[in-house]
């Protein structure tokens, strides 16, 4: 299986992304260098609708010095070309692209045999790189929209979109982490989270023998995380601060996007919110199941 993406399987899924916008902006993404003299083709029911041309090139990349799993971090530039007037419009649906796939794995969409890979992915901020005035055929605004000459001033916004490919590694992003405040789930976002089953173990030595044998005692599952604050925490945050209910109990419930989710009752483990200027505030705490009839549940 290949190593690389597709240029093409990355332009069309570009596309579905940028169209998914809440201001039913038309995007056109293509691969290569277009020559933007007419900006509107014939949609599903014939009509003339006009779009705004996109462009993915410059595709790069580097194999992690990992042997064996050919991991690569890889790249691409993005560019979208659009009659400055519309640049507010472009930028908010550039915006949403952001929300789409930066810190989400993303799906890409093979178009030979329409097969399925996921990567985690990222973007740089867009940034206007270019004004320039063309001259296109654009259809009126006017009824009935015709086809008409004009020159218009063109602005480009341009970011490279990262993205690591490997075939059979998970990575974080996949873990989603969300917690019970009142009677919902909010999502908790974690910077560092790392599950661990420590056991007590009884050992013996027969007499004679090298080494002692053992049993597990004890079994118990511990979580350690460390979460950015946002306001839908503010409850655990003044939990914290107070002291007042040391065995509360909370449900966590944890994606591993597999498709099955584990909901737990919890308590939190010496907890510390972390308050340092010019950082995000953050919550550290290590997590141990709850027994459901503690004192505060």
């Amino acid at each position: 299986m290949s190593t690389t993406i597709d240029i093409f399987d990355i332009a069309s899924s570009m596309q579905n992304l940028l169209n998914d916008n809440t201001l039913t902006l038309k995007f056109k993404v293509f691969t290569f260098v277009k020559n933007l003299d007419q900006v509107f083709e014939k949609n599903e029911d014939n009509i003339n609708e006009t779009f705004i041309p996109c462009i993915v090139s410059q595709t790069n990349g580097q194999y992690r010095p990992i042997p064996g799993l050919l991991v690569s971090d890889q790249d691409f530039l993005l560019q979208v070309y659009f009659p400055i007037l519309q640049k507010e419009d472009v930028l908010k649906c550039l915006d949403e692209l952001a929300s789409k796939i930066v810190g989400q794995v993303v799906t890409i969409t093979s178009l030979n045999d329409d097969s399925t890979n996921q990567y985690p992915m990222t973007m740089d901020v867009p940034n206007l790189a270019n004004i320039q005035t063309q001259h296109i055929k654009q259809l009126s605004d006017y009824e009935p929209r015709m086809m008409i000459n004009t020159s218009q001033i063109y602005g480009v916004f341009q970011a490279r979109i990262y993205f690591i490919k490997s075939e059979d590694i998970v990575f974080g992003n996949s873990f989603v982490f969300q917690i019970k405040i009142g009677s919902e789930f909010v999502r908790v976002y974690t910077s560092n989270v790392t599950i661990g089953n420590p056991k007590t173990m009884r050992n013996e030595q027969i007499f004679n023998a090298n080494t002692s044998k053992g049993v597990s005692q004890t079994n118990a599952v511990i979580l350690s995380l460390t979460a950015y604050y946002r306001p839908e925490l503010s409850t655990i945050l003044q939990d914290i601060r107070t002291g007042a209910n040391q065995n509360k109990v909370y449900q966590i419930k944890t994606s591993f996007g597999t498709g099955t989710d584990l909901t737990q009752d919890i308590i939190l483990i010496n907890p510390v919110v972390s308050v340092i200027p010019g950082t995000p505030l953050t919550i550290s705490t290590d997590i141990g199941l709850a027994m459901t009839s503690v004192v505060g549940s």
